[in-house]
Formats: structure tokens, sequence, C-alpha cells
């Protein structure tokens, strides 16, 4: 006699349903092992829960709809947040591994070093004067603060799901248009 191996699917019921699913699966285990088969069991997102948390979800998206429909972001304080932390430190360190050819780990290194140098003097990247970034690696130019403003960085983004803002209103002008479909 071979052997079978099945998967089965469970749904776990509502109400008295989950004791009676439970028994169910212990039995079907204890059958399977009797004869020498295997049964995996996968418990499926169905019933009175799965829609409960459906229904949530549901509610909480209608509330966050309402909520960026009806708020005024602030642009300046949006800006200034999108500096803050040296979130343009990648952009320095494919700068590095572009114009002077460093490889990627000792361009990680001196950016490390450059952005302990702007933190120290309380400074975002593209305010960090150039001699300070020098004193850390000589050959770099003043062409690097082509790549550390935020808004730049933003801009370079041009790969499939970057942020560069052609690519943000290409998949806006798609979403809105998929969504004056619906009902």
């Amino acid at each position: 006699m071979s052997s079978i191996r099945k998967t089965i699917a469970v749904l776990p019921g509502d109400g008295i349903g989950p004791e009676v699913t439970r028994a169910a699966v212990h039995l079907l285990q204890d059958c399977a092992a009797a004869h020498g088969h295997t049964f995996e069991f996968r418990e499926l997102p169905f019933g009175g829960s799965a829609i409960d948390a459906f229904g949530t979800l549901s509610q909480s998206i209608a509330v966050m709809t309402k909520m960026v429909r009806d708020m005024t972001p602030d642009v300046v304080a949006m800006a200034d947040a999108a500096g803050a932390g040296y979130s343009t430190a990648t952009d320095l360190a494919d700068w590095l591994v572009r114009t002077l050819k460093l490889p990627f780990r000792d361009a990680h290194h001196v950016t490390g070093r450059i952005v302990a140098e702007a933190a120290a003097a309380g400074v975002t990247l593209d305010k960090l004067p150039i001699k300070a970034m020098q004193a850390v690696e000589p050959r770099i130019t003043k062409a690097v603060y082509g790549v550390l403003s935020v808004g730049n960085s933003v801009k370079s983004r041009k790969v499939y799901g970057g942020t560069a803002p052609q690519n943000v209103r290409a998949q806006a002008k798609r979403w809105l248009k998929l969504l004056k479909k619906r009902p």
C-alpha cells in the first residue's frame, strides 16, 4: 500500500465551529497516521473573524481617506523633515563611486565620516562646507552639492517605482483613472 500525502484546507468556523474543526482535524490526523498517510492542514482566513477584520480594514480606509482629503500639508515642515537624518547620504556614496571611482565599501566609509562631520557641526550634508568634506576625501569637488539636496535626490530616482516627479505624476494619473472606474 502506497503512502498518501495531501494538503487539506481548514475553515475554522464561527461560534461552536472552531472546536468542532479542531476535533475533526485531530480525527483525520489519527486516521492518516494509522494508515501511513500524511495530511498537511492549512487554515484559511474565512468565517466571521475574517469578515470582522475586513470590516475593520474597510472602516480604517474610509477614515484615512476622509482625513487625507481634509488635511492641509505643511510643505515647509515636510521639506525640513525630509532633509533631517542625513537622508541624502546614499546619494553621496553613489556620487563617490560614480565620480571618484571609489569602491563602494570605501565610499560607504567616507560617507560615514562625512555624515559624522555634518552631525558634529549640526548641519545637513548640503550645508557642510566643502573643506570639511575634503578633509575626509581630498578629491571631492563642489559638484557634490548637485546630489546632496533632498530635491535633487528625489528627482534622481527615475527607476520604476522611484520618487522622481515624473514617476509620481504618472502613477497618480494611472491610479486616479483606475479609481474613477470603480462604482
